[in-house]
């Protein structure tokens, strides 16, 4: 077995692990969103952020594909939906590779307009989300194309806007209804460590 992750990652790891184990239990019904900032230090590697931020993609471009079928209805949206399946067919060394850089920022150029409507909100200007599966992977995009300290950034806020749910009795952050996503992001960094 080769260990991947040093001590202190796997103790990052453990302790969102343990924070699942107690949503999945009962135990505890919320948990702040902020219990995700060890992803930035745990994507501090570029091949492994990369890896990561790629797992996710797929994990949602999935989702995207199995049940987003009012969303497929957009015309607007058809275009995406073919660029988002090139970018999912690749392969990790395709991704890696210069020249799928051209493809990425084709995709999240068109996702960026897709959502570019803004609305002005007292002293500021605040961007009008449609879709927020659609935001993240924008961020996954964002991160894949960047690097370093801004490519950890984005791979933190990708996760939060991936995992975090809402509910009106609970409120936001990682919750219940965060147990399905939190349990994949769990299943990349546990198999770090697999055999």
């Amino acid at each position: 077995m080769i260990k991947i992750l040093s001590k202190a990652n796997q103790q990052k790891i453990n302790k969102l692990e343990i924070a699942l184990d107690q949503l999945k239990s009962g135990e505890k019904k919320y948990f702040s969103i902020t219990k995700l900032i060890s992803i930035k230090s745990l994507c501090k590697d570029d091949l492994i952020r990369h890896k990561y931020c790629f797992y996710l993609y797929k994990c949602l471009s999935q989702r995207l594909f199995d049940t987003n079928h009012n969303i497929l209805l957009d015309d607007r949206l058809q275009p995406v939906f073919i660029l988002i399946k090139s970018v999912f067919d690749l392969s990790q060394e395709e991704l890696l590779s210069p020249n799928s850089d051209e493809l990425l920022r084709k995709l999240l150029n068109q996702l960026l307009a897709y959502q570019n409507e803004t609305k002005k909100v007292k002293w500021t200007t605040v961007r009008l989300i449609k879709n927020n599966e659609l935001l993240t992977l924008e961020l996954l995009l964002s991160c894949l194309l960047e690097n370093e300290e801004t490519a950890q950034n984005l791979a933190y806020h990708a996760t939060r806007n991936y995992v975090e749910k809402y509910n009106s009795f609970i409120g936001t952050g990682l919750i219940t209804d965060s147990i399905p996503a939190l349990e994949e992001v769990l299943v990349f960094w546990q198999g770090l460590n697999a055999d």
